[in-house]
């Protein structure tokens, strides 16, 4: 998102400072009505406030795909893992017992 800001002509390099200072505490992950209010709250007129909340958005949407793909790998990743997991329903012997033959 910092990132996005910093390289983004429609802000300017003040705003994308603080920015930079406001988010560097750490990952607070607010809604995209809470970005605009405050911005709005900041003084940032329409045009910086609108180029924010689109590098917010994308940012977010950004982030929830990567974390998306990151949970498909693990899954497809665990999926080596189960190879040996029982292929039938509990209760119901995988093998046949062996058979004895009277003589």
């Amino acid at each position: 998102f910092v990132s996005q800001i910093q390289g983004d002509e429609r802000i300017s390099q003040d705003v994308a400072a603080q920015v930079s200072v406001a988010v560097a505490p750490g990952i607070d992950f607010v809604s995209a009505d809470q970005v605009e209010a405050a911005a709005k709250q900041a003084g940032l007129d329409e045009a910086t406030t609108a180029a924010l909340l689109d590098d917010y958005e994308t940012a977010q949407i950004q982030a929830l795909k990567t974390g998306l793909l990151g949970a498909a790998v693990l899954a497809l990743i665990s999926l080596a893992f189960t190879r040996d997991l029982p292929h039938g329903p509990p209760g119901v012997p995988t093998t046949a017992p062996p058979t004895t033959v009277d003589a």
